[in-house]
């Protein structure tokens, strides 16, 4: 379950146009200036190949390392989060780094740079694209998302997604992107604190976000609503039509149906 939310948590990442578009301009600065012999040793396409690899694998384990901490250490802040993803650059890139370039200069230890410097040089491309980042996240224009209210009540980053909402006698249960956190209050008052969210009452005590949603089918005479974090709703039968006339039930059919049966969101014990 939680590597399926580090890999929601990677795509969502990795699929940012700013990252992407500094990831290319990197590798074709690298490409033109062609450091540590590259130069002379590649083609300009072969260059650029080998630069983007490397500046693309470097951006990969950092936001690998963003992803792991926002879900196993979901409490602990940005700053440890940075911190985890500089260990695991520094401990994976370098060899990796290495292996690609024994690769790519056809195994000759005498074309090959100083391993050194291929640490050094790993961890420069990864603080220049954090900067770089950052920079442009300054500069460029943000949309300006209204934050739900709910958000203010949990413990954890205000950076995060609503998936889901479960009532549990008077206790709500609050699913995001990164984990759960049970809340004293009212069902319809978390609902009320959503702010337009887009999202539907499937039951009695679930409500889920449209955009979480995966997939839906039948099981028997109610629905089961499938999430991106492999979670399963089930959809009451007094409010099926409803669902299955709005989004949600546009996505009927969205996965396949396995043999096994689906594990089912339950009510967690009071806390």
């Amino acid at each position: 379950m939680r590597w399926k939310k580090v890999l929601f948590l990677l795509k969502e990442y990795m699929l940012v146009p700013v990252r992407l578009l500094i990831t290319v301009f990197v590798a074709s600065f690298l490409a033109i200036s062609g450091p540590f012999g590259s130069y002379d040793a590649l083609g300009p396409v072969e260059r650029f190949l080998y630069w983007f690899t490397i500046v693309f694998m470097s951006v990969f384990v950092v936001n690998l390392g963003r992803a792991v901490a926002a879900v196993w250490l979901p409490r602990a802040g940005g700053g440890v989060a940075t911190l985890f993803s500089a260990v695991l650059a520094a401990v994976l890139l370098p060899p990796l780094s290495l292996v690609i370039s024994v690769r790519v200069f056809g195994g000759e230890l005498s074309r090959l740079p100083d391993y050194s410097l291929i640490v050094l040089l790993v961890l420069a491309i990864v603080v220049f694209v954090g900067l770089l980042r950052d920079r442009l996240a300054g500069v460029l224009p943000q949309p300006r998302e209204a934050r739900p209210r709910l958000l203010a009540r949990l413990s954890g980053p205000r950076n995060v997604k609503i998936l889901r909402i479960s009532a549990r006698d008077h206790y709500v249960d609050v699913h995001t992107d990164r984990g759960r956190e049970t809340l004293l209050m009212r069902f319809s008052d978390a609902l009320a604190e959503l702010d337009g969210v887009p999202g539907q009452r499937v039951h009695r005590s679930h409500w889920v976000a449209t955009g979480a949603v995966s997939g839906y089918r039948r099981e028997g005479a109610r629905g089961l609503v499938e999430l991106i974090d492999g979670s399963k709703v089930p959809v009451s039968r007094a409010m099926r039509a409803e669902v299955e006339a709005g989004p949600i039930g546009a996505k009927r059919g969205a996965k396949k149906r396995t043999g096994s049966r689906p594990r089912e969101c339950r009510a967690p014990a009071r806390p």
